[in-house]
């Protein structure tokens, strides 16, 4: 039987914490804007998401409007948008803020590395910057971005309710900027998106007073502006891009993210998402002092329904556990047999299968991965039919201990050292959409010509990899550029693994 042999892959990571102090955005829009110090920030956060959900929403959060003020006034209206990610996972936020200070035509990015707020700092997805700064429209400007709030003040929600999860930003600035441009915009930010991906538009609503200049009428103003507000808030959840527009003109209502809320809008698509008005209220509806107010809302998008994909990692479904935990280590037993027999003699076991059991005797994919005090020293396996368990684990066993080009063989005094995992893989399926590979659960095999690739489920897990950063990497270990995997002709299919190790079964 002609089978193709797959390789394991060792990561070794720097933490994307250890960044130069140049690369990092650091945070200025502390003492009216939010408090300045981890503890009295941690503690405001409590307070904030108390009034919160306490879960998250039902189907995948796709998108987010939230505003952007001092989290005194705004922050509840906030935590109750944000509130709606818990329990999901989320590797990327685009974030799409406005410039308030700057004079800005088109949109920005900027070259830092990361963005800092007391609670810490998020690593910026610097690929996807660099790319967006070479676009037409965009300017790399770190010093609007550093000035601006728009996008800082969202950072510490994302901390909290993200908290644990290695997740990256990307901050995008807009100023002015033409209808045509903003479709141009949205088409090169929606490249951007995967399955783990949530967009947050940051926009306060309505500004009325004359300190803003706009005072469209001077009696009953608590039920006027909160008609304009919902006027536009109406257009925006259902994601009418023109009908927005032409509410401006005839309105001149001053929401100050209008344009970043149509970028997201154009982002999205009406068949595939809800939206639902989570909070709305004024600044002046505390005082009663109308004279002066500025508008919130909290919008979220989610699917319409529930994907198998799309599940709470709380939620997502566990490869089914099909070989017994006596049989497991029935087979890791083998394995180790096999490996102090071989590193002791070079021969290998004779195997009868008659001596196990009929649930091991079917014929399954098997990878073998051997670690040495925690760091890998092989790992070789194969993705055809295969041979029945007992042949493939003793097979795959001597593989990855002596035909692993990457290492020299494993020796006899090494044995003791080792620890045994072995992967018993599901026949794999091609999938249409890459965006439907499931990080953490799915293996994935990508293929394009002559060019072919597989990374094992856990590996997902093991590096913190999202989405983007996964498929880049396999993408080079087949010996293809970094993006091939975003190119026509690259086919991919998944598989899910059941993995059980020494770790596992016999301590």
């Amino acid at each position: 039987m002609k089978r193709t042999l797959f390789f394991c892959m060792a990561v070794w990571l720097v933490s994307a914490s250890v960044l130069a102090e140049g690369e990092v955005r650091p945070f200025l829009q502390t003492g009216n804007w939010y408090p300045g110090n981890r503890s009295a920030l941690s503690e405001l956060m409590n307070e904030l998401f108390a009034g919160a959900a306490k879960s998250g929403t039902k189907h995948r959060p796709r998108a987010l409007l939230v505003p952007h003020a001092g989290l005194r006034y705004s922050g509840k209206c906030a935590a109750k948008a944000f509130s709606g990610l818990k329990g999901w996972r989320i590797d990327r936020v685009i974030i799409l803020g406005v410039a308030h200070r700057a004079a800005l035509s088109g949109a920005c990015v900027s070259d830092f590395s990361a963005d800092r707020t007391p609670l810490g700092d998020i690593p910026v997805d610097t690929q996807i910057t660099a790319e967006l700064g070479k676009l037409p429209g965009f300017q790399v400007n770190d010093r609007t971005m550093v000035y601006e709030h728009s996008i800082e003040n969202e950072l510490p929600f994302l901390q909290y309710v993200l908290k644990g999860q290695q997740f990256r930003i990307v901050p995008v600035l807009f100023g002015s900027v033409s209808r045509t441009q903003l479709k141009d915009f949205a088409k090169n930010l929606k490249r951007y998106v995967t399955e783990t991906t949530l967009i947050v538009a940051s926009s306060d609503l309505t500004h009325y007073g004359k300190q803003y200049g706009y005072v469209p009428f001077t009696s009953q103003i608590p039920s006027r502006l909160k008609k304009l507000d919902m006027g536009f808030l109406s257009r925006v959840m259902n994601l009418d891009v023109d009908s927005l527009m032409r509410y401006k003109v005839k309105t001149k209502i001053d929401a100050c993210g209008f344009i970043p809320v149509s970028v997201m809008m154009e982002m999205l698509e009406k068949k595939s998402v809800t939206a639902t008005l989570l909070d709305y209220y004024r600044s002046a509806d505390e005082s009663g002092d109308y004279s002066l107010s500025v508008s919130y809302g909290a919008v979220l998008f989610q699917d319409k329904k529930a994907k198998g994909e799309d599940k709470k990692m709380d939620e997502q479904a566990a490869v089914p556990k099909q070989i017994s935990h006596e049989n497991r280590v029935l087979l890791l037993k083998l394995a180790r047999e096999t490996l102090v027999a071989y590193t002791r003699s070079g021969k290998r076991l004779d195997v009868k299968l008659d001596d196990y059991p009929k649930e091991l005797q079917v014929r399954r994919s098997v990878f073998v991965t051997l670690n040495k005090n925690g760091n890998l020293r092989g790992c070789i396996g194969n993705l055809g039919e295969g041979d029945p368990l007992p042949i493939s684990v003793r097979d795959y066993t001597i593989n990855a201990a002596a035909s692993d080009p990457r290492f020299r063989p494993v020796q006899e005094e090494e044995v003791k050292d080792i620890d045994i995992e072995i992967s018993v893989m599901t026949p794999s399926c091609e999938i249409p959409d890459y965006h439907r590979i499931r990080l953490g659960i799915d293996g994935v095999i990508i293929q394009k010509g002559f060019y072919r690739a597989v990374f094992l489920p856990q590996v997902a897990t093991e590096t913190g990899w999202n989405l983007d950063e996964f498929l880049s990497h396999l993408s080079m270990k087949a010996g293809l550029p970094a993006d091939a995997y975003k190119h026509p002709g690259m086919k991919f299919s998944v598989f899910q693994a059941e993995v059980f190790s020494d770790g596992s079964e016999l301590k």
